[in-house]
């Protein structure tokens, strides 16, 4: 039997986390605008946080990084990037998320789905697929939360490893809560 492992040059794995970076920017650049009194508005800019590691259980081979905030299974060449986004609901981020905003990014659609964690938090996962140095990867992007809250992970692993990975990220994105 021959095993093989699959590891991010550093190159690669900085290329991803600035490729996130970039996608967090877009992302915020929509606005929230509250009503104040009947004749004025406020904007309110949204803003991001380090998500608390414990608003999901992570899949076994994922360990807290010390590179992002967020898990990294070094073995699987997989990573959960977590973020909080306070000032702004999902279903406002949710949004933003057009045509445009994937080719921009060159993400190529896969699927869209709504969900409700075990813990009663509703939300939206997104999934594509996109090619970095001759290789294909898989990501999730996940925003879930309230009002006022999201939590967004952006979850990515290599394709040639989704019949492994796949299924240990859907019940990890099922485990979110706004209250660890």
């Amino acid at each position: 039997m021959r095993k093989f492992v699959l590891f991010l040059a550093p190159n690669t794995l900085l290329r991803l986390m600035k490729f996130t970076v970039l996608i967090i920017c877009i992302v915020l650049s929509s606005l929230t605008i509250a009503q104040v009194s009947d004749d004025s508005l406020k904007v309110v800019m949204p803003e991001t946080a380090n998500a608390d590691l414990g608003m999901i259980e992570p899949p076994a081979t994922f360990k807290p990084s010390d590179a992002f905030n967020g898990y990294l299974s070094i073995q699987n060449s997989s990573a959960i990037i977590m973020t909080l986004i306070k000032n702004s609901n999902y279903l406002k981020i949710d949004e933003g998320m057009t045509d445009e905003f994937f080719a921009k990014n060159k993400l190529n659609f896969i699927s869209k789905e709504k969900f409700v964690s075990d813990h009663g938090v509703k939300g939206i996962q997104y999934k594509f697929w996109f090619e970095l140095e001759g290789n294909k990867y898989v990501r999730y992007m996940v925003y879930a939360g309230d009002l006022s809250t999201t939590l967004w992970l952006n979850i990515t692993y290599p394709k040639m490893l989704e019949e492994l990975v796949e299924m240990e990220i859907l019940k990890s994105i099922k485990t979110i809560t706004l209250n660890p």
